[in-house]
């Protein structure tokens, strides 16, 4: 009992500390777009003369409490919010130790397999997000927790317990309303089974708990349904590339088994964790447990018909990873125990490695925009023109780095290939003394599409070659590490992985010599 104790309390400390360290990272500023958006809609809340949020990408209940603590309680909304994320991954922490305990595995690999959580990049980082996307995906993984239950024994608590999880997660996010066809499912095969043919009455009753929670926590849905189905139908087209817009451009022509592979698991999960939880899946296969191989299915399926492949979409299937990595381990300890020997070591410590890595790269270490705003002070002589891209949600240096005179210009980098934005950039590189390049979303995407957008290629071509006057002279980037390996492939992940928190940025400095003429683009 006390070892147990021991070893719980010492991966729940771990936890709080992955989990939670700097999650006033960026000084709360709105360096992440999508959090941005909910902290706007949480802001213009007043209790209680206007409660319609005006936004509709997530539910309303986590951003009326971020409102109402805000002003009761004076709690910063950005800072409420990642709390939201991070006691989510501090609860989802403890239901996988039930759930894995009555799966009867064995204490051993459940003590390895909630160490892997800790230290699981995609959960530390949406952890720190204050998205939502992780409370909607630990509130889904209690309602599959009471489905699987249902899987054994039809019973009323398990079945109520398992409709309110998953109907509280769709209104938070209505794409997880998929999950409800679990329950549904397994309520019908009773049924079924049983013959019990008078539950068919219970069917409509139902259909009310995730209409009924969905309602109370979004009654703007209802108040304001014009604005909602707007904004219902907008997220829609975004999320199935039938409007392209420029911040989708990096899921344009991609394989997207690979990109979903090798740009968004291979970093979030770590290679290991990815081989691992791919084996539990044939593993539940090739033994045929429905209820997992389902999991698998209704998680999977809709992503492959999405057109957008963001990283938060994944946050679930950060938590199911390890559910499925927890019974390929908990098959060879029973079965070849000494495979084990070669798992669980390389499991172990690329997880904390891995995790390490990230850690040092992100929230152990200055923002990098607050990083470059500083050495841009130290760098930017008044009077001078400072020129940097358009589509992020703060524009450097922040200001109270800033104090100097300087003229801040900004360009639209994903429309270059039309003629009057080509036009005005050309103005404004003859203006320019230093040209800021915030991340990587836009040249690594137009470099990739050149075909698509060729002068916008050619414009970050020739800027990188220095035929445009500009040379590099400060660059801040710090792509984690492992081990010894600096994992500069980072580039190719998720723009959420590799741009919100760390991004890669580069400032130029026009060079001395025709300074006074339009650069040639």
């Amino acid at each position: 009992m006390l070892k147990r104790f021991l070893i719980l309390g010492f991966i729940f400390c771990l936890a709080v500390f992955t989990f939670g360290y700097n999650l006033t990272w960026g000084h709360l500023l709105p360096f992440h777009p999508d959090e941005n958006n909910i902290v706007s809609a949480a802001a213009t809340i007043k209790f209680f003369s206007n409660l319609n949020p005006k936004f509709f990408a997530y539910g309303a209940g986590p951003i009326y409490l971020s409102a109402f603590l805000h002003q009761f309680l004076n709690l910063n909304i950005r800072l409420s919010l990642r709390l939201f994320s991070f006691l989510a991954s501090l609860a989802g922490l403890g239901l996988f130790y039930t759930w894995l305990k009555d799966l009867k595995i064995k204490p051993k690999i459940i003590y390895l397999v909630l160490l892997g959580i800790t230290l699981s990049v995609g959960i530390i980082q949406q952890s720190h997000f204050g998205t939502i996307d992780n409370l909607a995906s630990v509130i889904t993984l209690f309602g599959l927790y009471f489905t699987w239950k249902l899987t054994s024994k039809m019973s009323a608590k398990s079945l109520l317990l398992s409709l309110v999880f998953l109907s509280l997660a769709a209104s938070i996010k209505i794409s997880f309303s998929i999950w409800l066809i679990l329950p549904i499912i397994l309520f019908i095969k009773h049924i079924l089974t049983a013959k019990s043919w008078r539950l068919c009455f219970f069917l409509p009753v139902l259909a009310v708990i995730p209409v009924g929670l969905f309602i109370l926590f979004n009654p703007y849905a209802i108040l304001d349904s014009s604005a909602f189905l707007n904004s219902l139908r907008y997220e829609s087209q975004v999320a199935l590339g039938s409007l392209l817009v420029f911040y989708t451009r990096q899921f344009q022509n991609i394989d997207k088994l690979n990109f979903i592979i090798n740009s968004v698991l291979f970093f979030t999960l770590n290679p290991v964790v990815l081989l691992l939880s791919a084996l539990g899946l044939v593993l539940a296969l090739v033994t045929r447990r429905f209820f997992f191989i389902l999991l698998a299915l209704l998680f999977f399926l809709p992503v492959l018909g999405w057109f957008v492949l963001w990283t938060r979409f994944f946050s679930l299937w950060f938590w199911l990873a390890f559910l499925f990595t927890a019974l390929w381990l908990a098959f060879v300890q029973n079965n070849y125990p000494r495979l084990n020997y070669f798992f669980i070591p390389i499991f172990f410590f690329t997880s904390l490695l891995w995790s390490v890595g990230f850690l040092q790269a992100t929230y152990l270490s200055t923002d990098p925009r607050l990083d470059m705003s500083y050495q841009m002070t130290q760098i930017i002589k008044p009077p001078a023109v400072l020129l940097q891209e358009e589509g992020n949600v703060v524009n450097l240096p922040i200001k109270y780095f800033f104090n100097q005179k300087v003229t801040m210009l900004t360009f639209n980098p994903y429309n270059l290939d039309q003629p009057q934005t080509y036009a005005k950039l050309q103005t404004q590189l003859a203006k320019a003394d230093y040209l800021l390049i915030s991340s990587r979303r836009s040249w690594f995407n137009h470099l990739r599409l050149a075909d698509q957008y060729p002068q916008t290629a050619r414009f970050y071509q020739q800027l990188f070659a220095g035929r445009l006057g500009f040379a590099p002279i400060k660059e801040v980037y710090r792509p984690f590490k492992f081990i010894f390996w600096d994992l500069s492939d980072e580039i190719y992940a998720e723009e959420t992985f590799s741009v919100f928190d760390h991004p890669h940025l580069m400032l130029f400095k026009k060079a001395k010599i025709n300074t006074n003429r339009p650069a040639a683009l």
